[in-house]
């Protein structure tokens, strides 16, 4: 038997190498890997270029560049952790060629990872961005002397930009672009405040191996990205976040994990006729005045409730300064702010919750306020207020808040905005002494812009509408499918500031055009099919 055995063993130990080899071959093209082990060099006739072996198998990583090489080359003496999807291309390097390869050098040292390899005419590279020997300026991956790159469009309204970094680490020297880019951005929208988030990464490897990054690795990201910026001469209103919790991970794309995220915000201009600004008057801290920032000549005013009663209307600042840019004064309830207020948590059951944070008289306290300063000798409002034409308008429980204090004899039209009036006995009724008989106690015309019906105010302003035809008042009934929220965060309040700001023009301006495009037929808002507008004596 013995014999047997050794007889056999020269056919039985190719057979098992290549079950091994077959084993371990690679995995087929499309499969996401990430792994970590040391990187080897290997040099060539003209520009090195990096592998890593995994389970037996070559990868091949990138090429030595510089930093403006969209892949960094990894680096000797540390392990480096590595993200892409296998393809088929041809071998380079001598290795199985990664695309959408992700190169992170783990920060810990470790001196077996110093594999220096020789030319080896077998692994050519032919595609060197820019032949060896001193650049003259030039990077490897700059534009070709002489190429025309078409600009990109301006930059408009908010823009969010993530910054990533290698695993565990904080700014390297791949950022320093990226934070010019950022002052250069934040110039040309005009930002008046930062928000810089950090986050804590973790990752998935092939192996199931979960890493996560040091605890407070996210403070530190976020607050040395804010540190540069404003050494760069970014002084802007800084609101510094992290998320530092226990991170997960899943193997897919996890280097988009490792992060810092910046918010720049450009103060709202409006695109009327006027540049308008915003702020909060020293005497009066409670509200936030929307105004055109040259007073010239009387200008009506607009009283503004938010949803949910909150004290802050910094969600709707796109959407105010849409409507003081035509020629308006807003009174806006909640102190001026550059960042979101936070949103203080309610109970499920309505009727558990605490008294909201605003009250419907704040709405009248504004212009009272208004009133005092424009027939004061000197103030800057002195001969620009126009008290005989003003609008109250809210959102929401702003709406309800708007409607309680319609009756106000001041008051020239009220605008509620995706809301209605609850059915009798309703607690919300009761936190605003309302009854649905509020509706025949208006004097002057009502318009309702709602979202569409799934907008959760929808039920209660039909029911109002329904309420309103039986009666004198003018009124008017607009829908636009963007539901509750609908679009007054976004640049000049999106689509859905049309309606409202039109209204307001008609109302408050006896602006004929602004009539028409809610009274014509079709009306003028109405012409791409998407707002539905029905009238009560408007005809």
């Amino acid at each position: 038997m013995g014999t047997l055995n050794r007889l056999l063993v020269p056919f039985v130990l190719p057979l098992m190498a290549g079950l091994c080899a077959s084993a371990l071959a690679a995995p087929p093209a499309g499969s996401r890997l990430s792994f970590v082990s040391c990187p080897a060099v290997r040099d060539t006739r003209t520009v090195p270029c990096w592998t890593s072996d995994y389970r037996g198998d070559t990868y091949y990583l990138t090429i030595q560049s510089d930093v403006s090489a969209q892949v960094q080359p990894p680096m000797l003496g540390h392990q480096v952790l590595v993200e892409g999807v296998v393809s088929d291309k041809p071998a380079i390097c001598g290795g199985v060629v990664l695309e959408q390869v992700r190169l992170s050098v783990m920060p810990e040292l470790d001196a077996n990872c110093n594999t220096m390899l020789p030319v080896d005419d077998r692994y050519p590279i032919d595609f060197n961005p820019r032949p060896p020997g001193p650049s003259s300026g030039r990077l490897a991956f700059d534009p070709a002397p002489g190429a025309v790159a078409t600009p990109p469009p301006p930059p408009t309204g908010e823009q969010q930009v993530p910054l990533y970094f290698d695993f565990d680490k904080g700014v390297s020297f791949r950022h320093p672009d990226a934070l010019v880019n950022l002052v250069s951005l934040a110039g040309k929208i005009n930002a008046t405040t930062m928000r810089v988030t950090g986050v804590r990464g973790a990752h998935r490897l092939s192996n199931g191996t979960l890493l996560q990054e040091s605890a407070s690795m996210g403070q530190r990201r976020a607050e040395e990205i804010a540190s540069l910026l404003q050494g760069a001469g970014l002084q802007l209103a800084t609101q510094i976040d992290w998320i530092d919790g226990v991170a997960e991970a899943d193997g897919v794309d996890d280097w988009q994990t490792r992060r810092v995220t910046v918010v720049l915000t450009p103060v709202a201009s409006g695109t009327g006729p006027e540049l308008a600004i915003s702020y909060s008057d020293p005497a009066l801290p409670t509200h936030t005045i929307y105004r055109p920032k040259q007073l010239q000549g009387l200008y009506p005013v607009v009283l503004w409730g938010n949803g949910s009663c909150v004290n802050s209307n910094y969600g709707y600042r796109e959407f105010l300064t849409e409507i003081a840019s035509h020629g308006f004064i807003v009174m806006a309830v909640g102190p001026y702010r550059d960042s979101p207020a936070p949103r203080q948590q309610r109970p499920a059951d309505p009727a558990a919750w605490p008294e909201f944070e605003t009250q419907s008289q704040q709405l009248l306290d504004g212009l009272d306020w208004l009133t005092t300063e424009a027939s004061r000798t000197g103030s800057d409002w002195q001969n620009h207020v126009d008290t005989t034409r003003v609008a109250v308008m809210g959102h929401s429980c702003g709406g309800m808040q708007a409607m309680s204090v319609s009756t106000d004899p001041r008051i020239t039209t009220t605008v509620i905005l995706n809301s209605g009036i609850f059915p009798d006995g309703d607690q919300y009724n009761a936190r605003f002494g309302l009854k649905r008989s509020q509706l025949q106690a208006l004097h002057a015309p009502v318009a309702y812009f709602i979202g569409g019906e799934t907008d959760i105010a929808y039920v209660n302003a039909e029911q109002d509408w329904q309420d309103l035809q039986r009666g004198n008042i003018p009124a008017l009934n607009a829908n636009l499918d963007v539901g509750h929220g609908a679009t007054y965060a976004i640049p000049n309040g999106g689509p859905f500031a049309a309606g409202p700001l039109a209204w307001l023009q008609w109302q408050l301006k006896d602006d004929a055009a602004a009539a028409a495009l809610l009274t014509a037929q079709p009306c003028g808002i109405c012409a791409d099919g998407q707002w539905r507008v029905r009238l009560h004596q408007l005809d």
